[in-house]
């Protein structure tokens, strides 16, 4: 099989976000947290309100990020997890502030970001980046160049992500780079304003 599924994916985050830390600074990053469940048996994980991965329904916290980290560190011991949804921008300062112990969500290893916190070992692959545009995309936007060149496209994007680099590497005029907090506030920038009859 080429490709792991989405919740193959996430289990092996999870499970690696708790347990498998590989350099030097991982490991003890690993033991003072295997140490802190020890003691009291409680994690503080940060999320991102992103549909299907970890998300807030009828007031608690869903998705596949979630349940598939709950599930790996419930039989270590973990006896209470407590989940913060938070902006994606927040989750790295979040973490580094020890305002919370585990980010569980896709996140890109940046150079910037290793100097602030500990990743696991890398999951999943690069599998590129897409986005959605209008019905019949009107302004025939298949690459970053044609978002470069053309004065009328605007793109959204979260703030703090890594995919923003890319797109400035393209020459998209920062102008036209509008940075939401969520998904679902970039998405909502692409719906028209109002329904007319």
């Amino acid at each position: 099989m080429r490709r792991l599924t989405a919740t193959r994916r996430a289990m092996l985050l999870a499970a690696a976000a708790f347990l498998t830390l590989g350099a030097e600074a991982s490991i003890a990053a690993a033991e003072t947290l295997q140490k802190q469940v020890a003691e009291g048996g409680k994690l503080t994980i940060g999320i991102y309100n992103s549909w299907p991965w970890g998300f807030t329904e009828n007031g608690k916290v869903a998705g596949v990020g979630p349940e598939i980290f709950e599930a790996a560190v419930k039989p270590r011991g973990v006896k209470d997890i407590e989940f913060q949804v938070m902006d994606f921008s927040a989750l790295v300062p979040s973490l580094a502030a020890k305002r919370i112990d585990v980010i569980v969500g896709g996140m890109y290893i940046k150079p910037k970001r290793c100097k602030e916190v500990v990743f696991s070992d890398p999951v999943g692959g690069p599998e590129g980046n897409t986005a959605p545009v209008k019905e019949g995309n009107p302004l025939k936007i298949h690459s970053y160049e044609d978002l470069a060149k053309n004065p009328n496209a605007r793109v959204a994007n979260l703030r703090s992500a890594a995919s923003n680099e890319p797109l400035l590497a393209a020459e998209v005029p920062k102008d036209r780079l509008q940075q939401y907090p969520d998904k679902d506030a970039a998405l909502g920038a692409l719906m028209p304003t109002e329904l007319t009859p």
